[in-house]
């Protein structure tokens, strides 16, 4: 089954298009980015497609990728005042503290859940919010009607939005996966042993049918820009053997996008 997440995000829109219209007021939301990247600039434009069509403004913050820590921290306090929700892109340029940066944003606003502030009241059970990605593997679980206990759970990559988040959503049901970095040598085997894969390493072709067994199930975070094109992780080659697969573009990064606007009405 290849899953179709523009499918899935557009029910999810259409819910809270219908909450849109109820509100006092329109909601907004503010995404920082420093520098250039894209495939930041593709998300971007996803995001700002999806509040377009629910009634959320979305206001974009770009700043030149030499701009230094003390004004970036000043530029995001300023922004937090003026949105219901704020979200800093990432990966940051390399002389920008990604911690400190996003300690700025207040965990009701932290709709990426990336501060360690929002992570650990989602891992206490303490917040409404989803962590988008982890969400999103939630939802499309859920639909294709995927058990976690007593599966064998790889997750491939330790980053903040992807392998952080993940494994604080599995431990949340009960459910202890194997991590592993781009750099694991024992890859192969492991993955041929694994029922369910979630990979955000960002690396292409990194999974090839040959690694994996019969009805597994594929969860591609992965993105990454290939001669022009943005591709995961896996080979499509894989979802002929895949009992579920997300395919990049349209797996996962439109449902992550819904679950962020989810996070958006979660405290309402």
């Amino acid at each position: 089954m290849i899953i179709d997440g523009q499918k899935i995000a557009s029910e999810i829109n259409e819910i809270l298009r219908k909450k849109t219209v109820n509100l006092a007021r329109p909601l907004s939301i503010g995404l920082i980015y420093a520098g250039v990247n894209p495939i930041i600039d593709r998300f971007i434009a996803v995001k700002k497609k999806f509040g377009e069509k629910i009634g959320v403004r979305v206001e974009v913050y770009r700043f030149d990728e030499s701009i230094s820590q003390e004004e970036f921290y000043k530029e995001i306090k300023n922004i937090v005042g003026y949105h219901d929700g704020v979200v800093i892109q990432l990966p940051l340029p390399e002389h920008l503290n990604q911690t400190q940066s996003l300690s700025v944003i207040p965990p009701e606003k932290d709709i990426d859940v990336l501060s360690a502030k929002s992570l650990e009241k989602f891992i206490q059970g303490d917040s409404k919010m989803r962590p988008p990605v982890a969400g999103a593997c939630e939802e499309i679980l859920a639909r294709a009607g995927v058990e976690l206990m007593g599966k064998k759970i790889t997750v491939i990559g330790q980053g903040r939005l992807v392998g952080i988040p993940v494994l604080a959503w599995l431990r949340r049901r009960g459910v202890e996966p194997t991590t592993v970095g781009l750099d694991y040598k024992g890859l192969p085997e492991l993955l041929k042993r694994s029922d369910i894969i979630i990979s955000g390493a960002g690396a292409p072709g990194l999974i090839k049918p040959d690694m994996i067994k019969s009805g597994v199930i594929i969860l591609d975070a992965g993105t990454s820009e290939s001669l022009g094109r943005v591709v995961g992780d896996a080979e499509l080659a894989c979802a002929e053997r895949a009992e579920v697969f997300t395919p990049v573009p349209g797996g996962l990064g439109p449902v992550t996008v819904a679950v962020l606007f989810q996070n958006l009405f979660a405290n309402l």
